[in-house]
């Protein structure tokens, strides 16, 4: 007997046996999901792809939680640092350990906080100097000061609104920072900081943190914590409503990516896009979502409203372990470039810049000449309804031939 898949693609609705390769309008050389990967290799495959995680991060061992933590020094007698103010929303437990704030359980609903998060005037771009012994040095090291947990959603609006307002009218804007896998909020935080003082973002940074277990082994587990935060990423909309804001950015990285799009998916197919008029820029960074999976995801998105930046690299392997693990044939973070600006989307290809990881999955942020091509793409881009065409050709003339960009036909 012949098995069937039906497989969906932007132009055509048809039936194909399993195992074909399939070549939608848009994606021809990539190829979709149907059956690839059998039954017999399944446990071969994941047992190499544990081996290949463990190999990759045994040589790193995870630094301590630092939220709130003692200093050598105080703080305020350190010259030349910066500090900058992170308000949090959070779909993770309190926890019981001030050091941890928020733990990698799961809640329901979301929980509110602020930090303050010193950079030390040592500091280098793509780098977070963080320490592993259980005391920061605020002149060598990132430190979390003044960690402040709501009440209430009041609260935090309350708050953050304040702090725009002490900005000019034309900084009154909001990064909306999403996480990926294998993350505490320590490290959330620190990515966050990192990444405003880098760019030199001067509005407000949110960091969206969805409950990571912030382990290797949890991968699946922070699939399904991404599922369970998508009601609390869209109840963010109410946040961004707020009319100290003038225009909100959103960069997610990595598995973050999987949750913004399942949230920008469901506001499309519900009609609930009122805040995209804000929105500036929205940055996919290294994506790690499997291609079909974003082909579905895009379908359901108007293709005028498909601009996104999405970051790519052929390297990334992070994203090579991760399709071990999870059966993909290719991930849209490691997708090539001309073949996704075919869907609709702005493709930056990072295959040629240097990483300072292992990986080659953050270089969004690793990269000193990225992170500042990231930032004057935020400070210059006017709104999220520029054509593909202005957003190529201001990324093209930043870039100077460093990198390869693909804009939509």
């Amino acid at each position: 007997m012949v098995q069937t898949a039906f497989v969906v693609g932007f132009h055509t609705e048809n039936s194909y046996k399993l195992g074909e390769v399939v070549k939608p309008a848009g994606m021809s050389r990539l190829r979709l999901n149907a059956g690839q990967t059998t039954r017999s290799k399944g446990q071969a495959v994941l047992r190499f792809a544990i081996v290949a995680i463990f190999a990759l991060v045994s040589a790193c061992t995870r630094a301590p939680d630092a939220v709130g933590v003692d200093t050598v020094v105080p703080v305020d007698t350190v010259e030349g640092i910066a500090t900058h103010e992170v308000f949090i929303a959070t779909t993770r437990a309190p926890s019981t350990d001030d050091a941890e704030f928020f733990s990698g359980d799961r809640q329901l609903g979301l929980s509110f906080a602020s930090v303050d998060v010193t950079v030390p005037p040592i500091h280098e771009p793509g780098k977070i100097e963080r320490t592993k012994a259980d005391t920061p040095d605020p002149r060598r090291h990132f430190t979390i000061q003044d960690p402040n947990a709501f009440a209430n959603r009041q609260g935090f609006m309350r708050d953050l609104e304040a702090a725009l307002l002490q900005k000019t009218p034309e900084q009154r804007n909001v990064l909306l920072f999403i996480h990926g896998y294998n993350t505490t909020m320590t490290d959330a935080i620190f990515q966050v900081a990192q990444f405003v003082e880098d760019t030199d973002y001067d509005g407000i940074p949110i960091l969206f943190s969805w409950a990571s277990g912030g382990a290797v082994s949890q991968y699946v587990y922070d699939l399904n914590s991404v599922l369970v935060a998508r009601d609390g990423l869209a109840s963010m909309g109410q946040v961004l409503q707020s009319p100290a804001i003038k225009h909100f950015d959103l960069l997610a990285h990595s598995m973050g990516n999987f949750l913004t799009m399942e949230v920008v998916r469901e506001a499309s197919i519900v009609g609930r896009s009122e805040n995209i008029g804000k929105a500036r820029n929205i940055v996919l960074a290294s994506p790690d979502i499997d291609i079909d999976l974003f082909m579905t995801q895009l379908k359901r998105i108007p293709r005028e409203n498909r601009t996104f930046v999405v970051m790519v690299s052929d390297d990334d392997r992070a994203l090579a372990v991760s399709s071990l693990v999870d059966g993909s044939t290719v991930k849209v973070g490691r997708a090539p470039a001309d073949e996704l600006a075919k869907l609709g989307v702005i493709a930056i290809d990072l295959s040629e810049i240097e990483d300072q990881s292992t990986l080659s999955h953050s270089k969004f942020s690793e990269s000193p000449e990225i992170v500042q091509l990231i930032g004057k793409g935020l400070a210059t881009r006017s709104t999220f309804g520029d054509s593909p065409e202005t957003t190529g050709d201001f990324l093209r003339s930043s870039v100077d031939g460093l990198v390869d960009i693909f804009i939509p036909n």
